[in-house]
């Protein structure tokens, strides 16, 4: 009987030394944190308009001292965002076990409604009858789920100097997307961009830049690739985006990017539905962010 006991005391003893242990560990994590706060206004000759704000929380986490481990993290990232006719909030995790290697997951949630501008601009539309899609203001909920991969390199890394940053970036992602106000195989369209179904989805990009000591710090092609309804035969063409990549930093604390950018993907404006065909102008974007 006494053995059992010393037995079960000698086992919550154990048990309360990992959790302090563990405690430890984490409050030693969080206290060597960094967190920041960005500030963005997005926008394009679309046009289109957006504010959106970011806090970011970077834990060192199987940090080493080799170069491709020195810089090892944990990042969360939460944001939200206004239009004027939608809104959305997401949380995303991204791990970098490796200098060149990322790993992320995270998800969004969003909804959407019209306003009364030229022609009206309605920020969810649903088709449920095969005709054009209609207004459906605050009928559902904009649900995104995903998961990425990203492969980088900066060639500074290994040739120190200031005109010695060639910029190399491949990401990979898988998502599912839904609204919950559609049935299976309706199509509705977000935020005016574009027309989808409920499903799987796959997005990759591919960048390549150059990196200066100017005020224009950055500059560089960005290709997307959109693959939508994976397994399904609405979309049976990937759609294509190219746009030049220019950042210009002003100040310690703002930055601005301009990128225009053509593409393969011609969505109608009557059906919300998309066809691929040649390379034509999209739009010219630009960012003006703040971080602190």
């Amino acid at each position: 009987m006494n053995n059992n006991r010393r037995n079960r005391r000698l086992k919550i003893h154990t048990q309360t030394l990992g959790v302090l242990a563990m405690s430890l560990i984490l409050i030693g994590r969080i206290s060597a944190a960094e967190s920041s706060t960005t500030l963005k206004l997005i926008g394009s000759s679309a046009p289109e308009i957006q504010v959106q704000g970011n806090y970011s929380l970077c834990l060192p986490v199987l940090t080493g001292s080799g170069a491709l481990t020195r810089g090892n993290n944990l990042t969360i990232d939460l944001s939200g965002k206004l239009s004027p006719i939608s809104t959305q909030g997401s949380a995303t995790a991204t791990l970098t076990p490796l200098a060149i290697l990322q790993l992320s997951a995270g998800g969004n949630i969003g909804t959407g409604w019209s306003i009364p501008f030229g022609d009206e601009m309605e920020g969810i539309q649903v088709d449920r009858y095969g005709t054009e899609p209609e207004d459906d203001a605050f009928g559902g909920i904009y649900l995104k789920g995903k998961v990425g991969a990203a492969l980088q390199f900066d060639t500074g890394v290994l040739f120190p100097g200031p005109w010695k940053s060639i910029l190399l970036r491949s990401y990979h992602e898988i998502h599912h997307t839904a609204y919950t106000g559609a049935d299976e195989d309706e199509l509705w369209d977000f935020e005016l961009s574009g027309g989808r179904v409920n499903g799987f989805n796959y997005y990759a990009s591919y960048f390549i830049g150059y990196r200066m000591p100017l005020a224009l710090e950055t500059v560089g092609v960005l290709l997307e690739v959109d693959e939508l309804d994976l397994g399904g035969k609405m979309f049976p063409d990937p759609f294509y985006t190219i746009g030049l990549v220019s950042n210009i930093r002003i100040g310690k604390t703002f930055s601005m990017a301009l990128i225009p950018q053509i593409t393969t993907r011609k969505i109608d404006k009557d059906t919300r539905t998309s066809s691929s065909e040649n390379f034509f102008f999209k739009r010219f974007a630009f960012q003006l962010e703040w971080k602190r």
